[in-house]
Parts: C-alpha cells; sequence; structure tokens
C-alpha cells in the first residue's frame, strides 16, 4: 500500500496549487483528508478530517483530490469491494514554492 500511496502522494502534488492568499501571508499546513478511489482511480468520495487551521488550504487539499483525477490506479490486492479508502495530509510549505 505505501507504494501505491507514494505514487498517489506524487501524482496529487502534480496538481497542488498553493492559494495565493495563503503564500502571500506564509500560511503553511497540513490538512488531512479521507477519500475513496475506485478501482480505475477516480474519486468516488472526499472529506476533510483533520483541519490546517488554515480555510483556504484545507479547501485547496479536497480540490486537488477532485481537479487531479484519475488518481494511479490502485492494485487489485488492494481493493475492498472495488474501492479503497485513503487518508492522506496534503502539505503545504513555504520551502516547496
Amino acid at each position: 500500500m505505501a507504494l501505491w500511496q507514494a505514487k498517489a502522494k506524487g501524482h496529487l502534488n502534480r496538481y497542488k496549487a498553493y492559494p495565493e492568499e495563503a503564500k502571500r501571508k506564509g500560511r503553511t499546513g497540513a490538512p488531512k483528508v479521507r477519500f475513496i478511489v475506485d478501482g480505475q482511480g477516480y474519486v468516488i468520495a472526499c472529506e476533510l478530517i483533520n483541519s490546517s487551521g488554515v480555510r483556504s488550504l484545507d479547501k485547496e487539499a479536497q480540490s486537488v483530490i477532485k481537479r487531479a483525477q484519475p488518481l494511479p490506479k490502485p492494485p487489485e490486492e488492494l481493493l475492498f469491494n472495488g474501492q479503497i479508502t485513503i487518508e492522506m495530509a496534503i502539505e503545504f510549505s513555504t520551502l516547496t514554492l
């Protein structure tokens, strides 16, 4: 699971956009999202489970999950009833600007 999750995180990072206001104010954070992915890499559901404390970062963490579809296809052995549930922190750091 760790290998696929690393691939998915790398894929998401290519689509991630640092919210302009948060960037300007030097806001950082790592909102945590839970999302369900089907066997083809499409997101069925996504929710924020831990806020970063910065609303725009929380919103972008959820938006990037939807925008980056399809994600890499999860390996068949990771699927349960044709889907997989993932919890992942989406990191926003001024070091990566």
